[in-house]
């Protein structure tokens, strides 16, 4: 996962560098605020002090979590109202009033509608 890829390239920085730099320091601020232009020049910064940027452990992890970062797929998602969402490539959502039907319905019955009910027959 990417979360574990990340974990792993994280403590291989933090056991190789640390020592010899704030790189844990750096790496624990810009995931406080992983926006921040600073706190990224500051990690920026570590690396090079220590050119973990030439490690070939450091590089094949961090090549790692990019080919799976492109391969995942991310959907986001907003509702105003009422109605559905549907994510995923063969997700079926109806929103409000509607119906969502997969597959064959050959010979089914579909009721819709305010105050429609489905009784039993008499015997």
């Amino acid at each position: 996962s990417i979360a574990s890829s990340y974990n792993k390239l994280r403590n291989l920085l933090i056991e190789n560098y640390s020592s010899a730099s704030d790189i844990e320091i750096a790496i624990s601020q810009l995931e406080k605020k992983p926006n921040s232009q600073a706190r990224r020049e500051m990690l920026y910064e570590e690396l090079e002090l220590t050119k973990a940027h030439e490690n070939k452990m450091i590089i094949q992890q961090a090549r790692k979590i990019l080919d799976l970062i492109k391969n995942n797929k991310n959907y986001e998602a907003k509702v105003n109202g009422s109605g559905a969402i549907a994510q995923g490539d063969v997700a079926v959502a109806s929103g409000e009033r509607g119906v969502a039907i997969g597959g064959d319905v050959d010979g089914s019955v579909i009721i819709t509608g305010d105050g429609n009910a489905v009784l039993s027959p008499k015997p």
